[in-house]
């Protein structure tokens, strides 16, 4: 017995040494927790600056300030990174199979695991977890380019809520309730459509929701990316309201969206083209023939097979023929991102499906004083030429004039180049127009004759999406995803920056009623404004999707589109309307 003791007073020690590694075991885990929200919180910083830069770039460059050059610059290319990062936004929501399984299975783990998704707090509210916080605060900075799709309805979303969210410091509720009220009771009598005053009314509905929200259940961090979020979905009300309810005074043409118009004055035609529905890869895309004069429909071209298919744009009247400017075709089972199709308007059936392949086509320009047709592409540099005279065809008119710029695209790769190109001449100079879409903000005047440079500008609005001349007034509109710089082709300057809201088109000028309206698809509306001094007239709400408009000299009538259908206006009535607001 006495022997035993030392041993079991030998082997104590050892039982002590051997718990210590499992006492310091909890210790990396206590460290990761407390290192997570320090990087949620780097991450959130990171996301509020992306986006607000972004956004006030744009705002700042509208403002038609004397910007100092280094600004000017650093705003060109932080609108350019909005551009990108919205195509990224766009591509993620984009309908799939992948993506719709994946949002099944997270409702069934919401509904069977929601402690996964959120927790309850000690006074009762529900919060979200991080990692979702997270995610819904970097969907919001990818997604940027709904926060202000409508200037006015955005202002008045982001000052209301600033009134709310100060009662603490300088009011009671009774007293915030009251300054929100009567904010938002006046912003919506200021404002420039009926659309947008149902939009404000509308929002008022939302902030009284997110106080009560705030008062029982819903944390306060919570209540602000919950309320971004419905700004937005306030902001695409604005524009879904003329949709459902349209008060533009327009009379209906057609059913369908007409995503580019054209006439052919010899003939008195007009054409529509209606590019049909993505989901069916638009096999239902059609081209319907109007008598100009009467506006009666004479035919409903179908010029679709099991063979070829794909998404009609933009279309070209020419003499004898109709060339139309495609997206996402399909020819023979092999998909392509652009091509030209031309049609004989004598014999319809008489089609070509493809002029020039793949790599050619969302651009189109008539020269008509030289009877040749310029064709750039979305997708490179490359531009060509076709002359009609002759057959001859030039495939290098960009070589030596517009340089590569490789720019690397989420769902694309690397491009080469991007253009935009001015659908008309300006005879008066003899050049023609292109510029970069997503690869820079340079434009390039080039001689129709020489086929050789002019001069180049620089807008420095973060893209050149669309191209319009004015011969008369000698300018040069270039237009952005958020506005219109109007370049005056005297001086070769910027002489005036125009907001406008998301996705602004193509202007169309109205010359006999000295007006030039400007489309905006997101927003969903007509912007006119004064063809001699560019300041606003008016607005004419005509809701999303809206795309190219045309003005037609011959007729005295403006031809423009939603996503649902297209109408017509009395150019000179429409203009006297707007003035008289």
């Amino acid at each position: 017995m006495l022997r035993c003791r030392p041993r079991i007073a030998m082997m104590e020690p050892a039982a002590d040494t051997y718990r210590a590694p499992l006492e310091a075991t909890p210790a990396p885990r206590v460290g990761l927790r407390a290192g997570f929200p320090l990087a949620l919180r780097g991450w959130l910083l990171v996301c509020a600056a992306g986006a607000g830069s972004l956004i006030g770039a744009r705002a700042l460059h509208y403002l038609d300030l004397p910007l100092p050059d280094v600004v000017d610059r650093v705003c060109d290319r932080l609108m350019q990174a909005g551009l990108h990062s919205s195509f990224l936004f766009g591509m993620l929501l984009a309908p799939s199979t992948l993506r719709m399984i994946l949002l099944l299975l997270a409702l069934v783990a919401l509904c069977v695991r929601p402690r996964w998704f959120v927790r309850r707090q000690e006074e009762g509210r529900w919060a979200t977890m991080p990692w979702l916080y997270a995610l819904m605060c970097t969907l919001l900075a990818l997604g940027h380019i709904g926060l202000d799709m409508n200037p006015w309805v955005a202002l008045g979303c982001a000052g209301s809520a600033a009134l709310a969210l100060a009662p603490r410091r300088l009011y009671s509720r009774g007293v915030a309730a009251a300054f929100v009220a009567a904010f938002l009771a006046g912003w919506a009598a200021l404002s420039p459509t009926f659309a947008d005053a149902v939009a404000v009314v509308a929002w008022g509905g939302v902030l009284a929701l997110l106080t009560l929200l705030r008062t029982r259940w819903l944390t306060a961090r919570d209540v602000f990316w919950l309320g971004a979020f419905l700004a937005v979905i306030t902001q695409i009300a604005a524009s879904a309201v003329p949709i459902f309810r349209p008060r533009h005074g327009g009379t209906l043409l057609g059913h369908g969206m007409a995503y580019g118009f054209c006439e052919h004055g010899s003939r008195g035609r007009l054409y529509a083209a209606v590019p049909g529905l993505a989901r069916n890869q638009f096999r239902d895309g059609h081209i319907v023939e109007y008598d100009m004069a009467r506006l009666t429909k004479l035919r409903d071209l179908s010029l679709f097979d099991k063979a070829f298919y794909g998404r009609f744009m933009l279309l070209l009247c020419l003499p004898d023929t109709i060339q139309a400017a495609m997206a996402q075709t399909w020819i023979s089972g092999q998909d392509q991102r652009e091509n030209v199709m031309e049609f004989r308007i004598d014999d319809p059936r008489d089609v070509k499906r493809s002029l020039w392949g793949p790599a050619m086509g969302q651009q189109l320009m008539w020269d008509d004083k030289r009877d040749a047709v310029f064709y750039s592409s979305e997708w490179s540099n490359r531009i060509f030429r076709l002359d009609h005279r002759t057959g001859e065809v030039n495939r290098n008119v960009n070589a030596g004039l517009i340089p590569d710029r490789p720019t690397w695209l989420f769902h694309l790769g690397t491009i080469t180049g991007s253009l935009a190109m001015a659908p008309t001449p300006h005879h008066g100079r003899d050049t023609f127009y292109v510029g970069h879409w997503m690869t820079g903000t340079t434009v390039y005047e080039i001689d129709l004759g020489r086929l050789a440079p002019s001069r180049r500008f620089e807008p420095r609005n973060g893209c050149i999406a669309e191209l319009a001349v004015d011969e008369e007034y000698d300018r040069l509109f270039a237009t952005s995803l958020w506005g219109v710089d109007v370049i005056d082709l005297r001086t070769g300057r910027v002489a005036r920056r125009i907001r406008t809201g998301t996705g602004a088109r193509t202007p169309a000028i109205d010359r006999q009623n000295g007006l030039v309206y400007v489309p905006t698809t997101i927003e969903g509306r007509l912007r006119a404004f004064d063809r001699a001094s560019l300041e606003p007239v008016g607005t004419l709400p005509i809701g999303w999707g809206t795309r190219r408009a045309l003005v037609s000299a011959a007729t005295g009538r403006l031809f423009a589109t939603n996503e649902v259908a297209y109408y017509w206006w009395n150019a000179a009535a429409l203009a006297a309307r707007l003035r008289g607001h």
